[in-house]
């Protein structure tokens, strides 16, 4: 991938990234009446998506990042119209 796109891509992705961990963190620093160290079971699912959200996209960020993605560019084409496999004739 050129680099100006793997920068764009990567901006892209931490700025959507900023949406989940900020989700994140304004449940987790919402203290409950009773007790800071228990999480009420009411939040915990939410508290997973989130999560996972922020894995996932630290992930993607990551692969973007560094390069991993494979990119071929467009390639010019003798491609039927139709949906026809070149492997067919």
């Amino acid at each position: 991938m050129p680099p100006r796109l793997r920068l764009f891509y990567s901006i892209l992705t931490a700025s959507l990234l900023f949406i989940p961990v900020v989700a994140l963190y304004s449940e987790l620093s919402r203290t409950p009446p009773a007790n800071a160290d228990c999480v009420p079971v009411q939040r915990l699912p939410l508290l997973l998506f989130y999560a996972g959200a922020c894995g996932g996209g630290v992930v993607l960020l990551l692969v973007i990042a560094t390069g991993r993605l494979a990119y071929r560019g467009e390639r010019g084409g003798s491609g039927s119209a139709s949906g026809e496999s070149r492997f067919l004739s």
